[in-house]
């Protein structure tokens, strides 16, 4: 023998159930969505810009309840986190998920020597790091030898690029600091919507 009973208005309370967790779901993605552009905005403010091309490169991207907020560029993140001993002193004080992450960079390189070179040289004619005008050994009259202009050019980036290699670059912080600000607020509003 079964027993069968049937409660009326059951399928409104499930109906509203459903409504509530929509609502709720889509709160959620709208407040992640502004996280993610706050963070991608700050973040940009923060990346070094030498030509803007760093901070250009700073993408969001929008997913089913999750966000991301990365650079397109394969450098970026020798210049977030630093290289060599300069990198090893800053990510040891990274929380542990961002430390992890940082040593998937580890022993990777963003390309080769003369790749490095040819910016750093792009670099120091853009910086004007060596004064145009030279004087002459014979004279001592200042000159604009275009031919000797291009060797102190070209010294000046060797120099640049061999300390480079030897030392390392130290790290400028642009992602990390955004996303320390920013979720601070992400979960304030979170916790808004479920009090």
């Amino acid at each position: 023998m079964s027993i069968t009973f049937k409660v009326k208005g059951l399928d409104a309370v499930v109906k509203a159930a459903n409504d509530i967790a929509a609502n709720a779901k889509r709160d959620v993605q709208d407040e992640l969505n502004a996280f993610a552009i706050r963070v991608q905005k700050q973040a940009q403010l923060l990346a070094p810009a030498d030509n803007g091309i760093l901070r250009n490169s700073i993408v969001t991207e929008f997913g089913d309840l999750n966000v991301s907020v990365f650079s397109t560029l394969n450098y970026a993140a020798y210049q977030e986190f630093g290289t060599s001993k300069f990198a090893a002193a800053y990510v040891s004080s990274l929380p542990a998920d961002w430390s992890s992450y940082a040593a998937t960079f580890k022993g990777k390189t963003g390309g080769n020597a003369d790749d490095l070179l040819q910016a750093i040289m792009e670099w120091v004619k853009r910086k004007g790091i060596v004064p145009r005008a030279t004087k002459t050994a014979k004279t001592g009259r200042v000159t604009n030898d275009k031919k000797q202009q291009a060797t102190d050019d070209d010294a000046a980036a060797y120099a640049i690029t061999l300390s480079i290699l030897r030392n390392g670059i130290k790290p400028h912080p642009f992602l990390y600091p955004a996303y320390q600000e920013q979720v601070k607020v992400l979960e304030a509003n979170l916790k808004k919507i479920f009090s």
